[in-house]
């Protein structure tokens, strides 16, 4: 860890950055973009969060089942926040951590310096999908309390890929989780476009998913695979749910959230009064990283092609029921096209696409909104594959384009911002975390003092 890493990214030295920032485009300040290490040792980083309560603090939750604690200081903690993989408290219904499965998703509640309360996704010992709700330790804030963790949502996962696993809370304060399709290839549950459970084809949830359940933990609901290849908004801080709701991931007789009465199927609302009261978009593959832009609100979706695109999706405000078009479309094409357009009705496009000679994984990203201004409203995302990518998409006349591209980043997996707007990506396989730098970073950060790399 480099010790004066993440000490420049204190408030003060971020605002006096920002004063220093001179009036520029996206377009020239990209080509003097850097990426700075600031964590090392840490492989297996799949989030990247701050818990927003002004301690200066970043949280990296590892693939392995630990969430690392980055101090104000830039100093990496010895001890984890929370640790539910090998030599840890296991959670509710125990942990898996092989190939796409592991500790996914890490998201803290609005209201965390008051309640302090965080949610993990993860997948048990069984493969399938647990979001839980955490509590940190009355006496330490560097430390949860392991043994807290309460089962909130269970989806039937019926192959080992495709469980996307990010999760955010949106600036409605609801819980936002990303479902991958449930796996194997092409969507043979057909839950992209399925928005009951009368439409999913095969892939019943088994008996151990279905069967009694430990002491206060809800049982698995057999509709559950309805909620695979879709965008989830769920209300944590409520139970209240529309008259004629359906819900496909509670447990009747032990539930832990509520739907938001303006979700786009919440009770007989919407196109169908039998979907899945939980789903806010469909028609996704594995929207395996997805951000919220902190100015504007929109909703930015990475979705990870099958053999032809890779694509990202962009939601405006607080549009809701969008279809983003899997499996019928992939990018723009009709699925496993170069030249087909895709056609199906009402279906929202991506708005920027690759093929997969371009990369073969994508990494959603952040609409920057950080300190350096000259960077506002550029578009950051990666690609795990081919040596690792980075890209720069920018804006202009409503199409999007990439400007510019990065390469030899390493295992790209997850990007994330802290407190003051930076922006983090990191390479999983040596453990690096990066911040991405502006022109004039190091005159700016450094001439209050901080030490230069």
């Amino acid at each position: 860890m480099n010790a004066h890493s993440i000490g420049s990214c204190l408030l003060a030295a971020c605002l006096f950055a920002a004063l220093l920032w001179p009036a520029d485009t996206p377009a020239s300040a990209l080509d003097d973009v850097q990426f700075q290490d600031v964590v090392t040792g840490v492989p297996g980083v799949l989030a990247i969060r701050h818990a927003g309560d002004g301690s200066g603090r970043l949280f990296l939750a590892t693939q392995g089942g630990q969430i690392r604690v980055v101090d104000s200081d830039g100093n990496l903690l010895a001890t984890p926040f929370l640790n539910i993989g090998s030599g840890g408290t296991a959670p509710p219904l125990n942990f898996s951590n092989s190939g796409e499965r592991g500790l996914l998703g890490l998201a803290f509640h609005p209201q965390y310096l008051d309640n302090g309360q965080f949610y993990i996704n993860y997948t048990d010992s069984s493969g399938d999908t647990v979001v839980a709700r955490y509590q940190v330790s009355g006496t330490d804030p560097n430390q949860a309390n392991a043994s807290s963790g309460q089962v909130i949502l269970r989806v039937y996962q019926p192959f080992a890929n495709h469980n996307g696993g990010d999760i955010h809370f949106g600036p409605d304060g609801y819980l936002y989780v990303g479902m991958g399709d449930g796996g194997n290839s092409n969507d043979p549950c057909n839950a992209g476009q399925s928005l009951t459970p009368a439409g999913i084809s095969g892939c019943s949830a088994d008996d151990i998913f279905t069967g009694p359940a430990p002491t206060g933990v809800p049982r698995g609901n057999a509709s559950s695979p309805a909620l695979l290849g879709k965008m989830l908004r769920i209300d944590v801080d409520s139970t209240d749910t529309p008259d004629g709701a359906d819900l496909c991931g509670a447990d009747p007789a032990l539930r832990r959230y509520g739907i938001p009465p303006d979700n786009p199927f919440a009770g007989d609302a919407g196109s169908s009064t039998s979907a899945c009261d939980e789903i806010y978009h469909y028609g996704l593959r594995n929207p395996w990283r997805f951000s919220f832009d902190r100015q504007t609100h929109d909703l930015i979706i990475g979705d990870v092609g099958q053999s032809t695109w890779e694509e990202m999706n962009l939601v405006s405000g607080a549009a809701s029921g969008l279809n983003f078009g899997w499996k019928v479309c992939e990018g723009f094409n009709l699925r496993g096209s170069s030249s087909n357009v895709c056609t199906l009705p009402g279906r929202t496009d991506p708005i920027v696409v690759y093929p997969r000679s371009v990369g073969i994984s994508i990494t959603g990203g952040y609409r920057y909104r950080g300190p350096y201004t000259g960077l506002h409203g550029v578009l950051f995302f990666g690609d795990y594959g081919m040596g690792g990518k980075v890209f720069a998409a920018t804006e202009s006349d409503g199409t999007w384009s990439i400007a510019k591209t990065w390469t030899s980043m390493g295992t790209i997996t997850s990007f994330g911002e802290d407190e003051a707007g930076h922006l983090y990506v990191n390479h999983m396989g040596s453990g690096i975390v990066r911040r991405i730098v502006g022109p004039m970073a190091q005159e700016s950060i450094f001439a209050d003092g901080f030490e230069s790399p």
